[in-house]
């Protein structure tokens, strides 16, 4: 879709949640973080609009790495409920067969400027992404960001004409 990291979906509608929900590309259709694939429990006080806490597992030569994202600013206050929940997803019977990366952890705080692997939508045209790679940390057993921080990217809208109702870009 072209949106970059820690970035509003141009369509998000803050009253009615996805504007095109019925239609959305597959790639949305698709996706699934670690508890809607039921690694976490069925306890809804560990969904990522919970918790603030995003898990998921990300791909990178071969190899997996659980990817945990700060989805709400100030959850990482709490690294014990974060550590928590990685171990039960790292010692899972559902994730025991996935080949993982060494370090397996990777951890992005809130506003981490993740450079994009693929073209920036036009909404987005006035974000300048950082070069890659991503800027990771080395600390123990886990990478961590260690990369600029940003607040969240809003999409730009077109100016209405005519009455007509703002677009995004």
């Amino acid at each position: 879709m072209g949106k970059p990291f820690f970035a509003r979906c141009v369509h998000l509608n803050a009253q009615v949640g996805c504007k095109i929900y019925e239609t959305r590309p597959e790639h949305c259709r698709s996706y699934r973080c670690a508890w809607h694939l039921g690694i976490l429990g069925e306890r809804t006080d560990r969904r990522p609009d919970h918790t603030g806490i995003l898990f998921q597992f990300e791909q990178l030569e071969g190899k997996w790495h659980l990817g945990i994202y700060e989805a709400i600013p100030g959850a990482f206050e709490n690294m014990d409920r974060v550590n928590y929940l990685k171990d039960i997803i790292l010692t899972s019977k559902k994730t025991a067969h996935l080949p993982m990366g060494n370090p397996a952890v990777r951890i992005y705080p809130w506003g981490a400027d993740i450079p994009p692997e693929y073209p920036i939508d036009k909404a987005y045209s006035h974000y300048n992404p950082p070069p890659p790679p991503t800027l990771l940390k080395r600390e123990g057993n886990t990478w961590v960001f260690a990369g600029q921080r940003r607040e969240l990217l809003m999409p730009e809208v077109e100016k209405p004409t005519d009455g007509d109702p703002p677009k995004s870009l």
